[in-house]
């Protein structure tokens, strides 16, 4: 196999590039060259690299793809880790039409426009935009990944594998959503966790790389959700799992969601917040419960919870990440920890 990866030195790209080189298939990457260089002087030494930024409008765009095609090279797949607004993603599809078998893209599970249905599947609506020429990521990144897919299906096809994973995890995660977890059940003592247990999915950055692989292995076209697990999992249940991975003594505290939103702990992501929570609302209820049935069926696969847990931790004890403040991308810094602990003893007291 050949395959064209576009991106690749993020958190995703390595691992798949990982699972390529096991099958001894031939790798081409292009990207900016501004990051991680250093993976394509050992790790990944069998790779071929392509230098340059693919927005058009910057410097030569994708000169060196299109150079390389008047070669008469060509792939077998193309797997694109990096867009993220339509514009791009077309000049990139339309370049490739005719130079590869499949396009592979990454998208993410916030494309749809609601997440209030639970067990909802790839047939549910995407969201939309007024203005499908605004780029603005922060804000509509969602909605501008659903424009993406429709610049791929439009040129591909059926020889198309829209991929969109729910929130991916593992080793080599920046995030902190759920890095927080194992790494603060690492350092034990009292943990503040939400009462209410919502249903959670997510996916282990090597178990979508596996998929990946076999959707290019397989030919599978098709969209898929890519998150787990297979299986109902509870948010009590996934940090109990993180804290079976340590020996440090670990006592939780409780606490309801309607504490947590007096004082201002947000969800999901970000400094001082429930890292990976999701309050329970109704329109909230299917988010952590999207149906992952398809991409089972073609050979997604998830490993157990307590391997990425120890996986994770183990990679942020190896990195420099282990120096930085606990709480500091995502989850609550030890100082609002204990505060709020505090308080939530106070306040327990008077009302004994």
């Amino acid at each position: 196999m050949k395959i064209l990866v576009l991106g690749g030195t993020g958190f995703l790209g390595p691992h798949e590039i990982d699972q390529f080189e096991d099958r001894d298939w031939e790798i081409t990457i292009f990207n900016r060259g501004r990051s991680e260089t250093d993976l394509f002087e050992s790790d990944f030494a069998k790779v071929t690299r392509l230098t340059g930024d693919r927005d058009p409008d910057q410097g030569d765009g994708l000169a060196a793809i299109e150079e390389a095609i008047k070669s008469g090279t060509t792939w077998d797949a193309v797997v694109d880790n990096s867009a993220y607004v339509p514009r791009i993603t077309k000049a990139s599809v339309d370049l490739l039409k005719d130079a590869t078998r499949q396009y592979v893209f990454i998208s993410t599970i916030s494309v749809y426009a609601e997440n209030g249905t639970v067990g909802a599947d790839e047939s549910a609506p995407v969201g939309t935009m007024e203005d499908p020429t605004n780029e603005n990521v922060a804000t509509y990144y969602g909605q501008l990944k659903a424009l993406c897919e429709q610049e791929v299906q439009r040129v591909f096809e059926d020889r198309a594998t829209i991929i969109r994973p729910g929130l991916i995890v593992g080793p080599g995660d920046k995030t902190d959503r759920f890095t927080y977890w194992p790494v603060r059940c690492q350092r034990g003592g009292e943990i503040l966790i939400p009462a209410e247990s919502p249903r959670t999915q997510f996916i282990d950055v090597r178990d979508l790389a596996g998929f990946i692989t076999t959707c290019i292995e397989q030919g599978h076209g098709g969209v898929y959700n890519a998150t787990g697990p297979e299986g109902p999992l509870y948010f009590r249940e996934m940090i109990d799992g993180c804290k079976a991975v340590v020996t440090n003594p670990v006592d939780f505290v409780p606490v309801p969601e309607s504490f947590l939103q007096a004082n201002e702990v947000g969800p999901w992501m970000g400094p001082d917040t429930m890292a990976m929570w999701i309050p329970l609302v109704p329109e909230m209820a299917g988010f952590g419960q999207r149906s992952n049935r398809a991409a089972i069926e073609h050979g997604c696969t998830f490993r157990p919870l307590a391997d990425t847990a120890k996986a994770t931790l183990d990679w942020f004890l190896a990195s420099d990440r282990k120096n930085e403040k606990l709480g500091q991308r995502a989850g609550l810094s030890p100082t609002r920890e204990e505060a709020l602990i505090a308080k939530w003893r106070s306040r327990a007291s008077q009302d004994a």
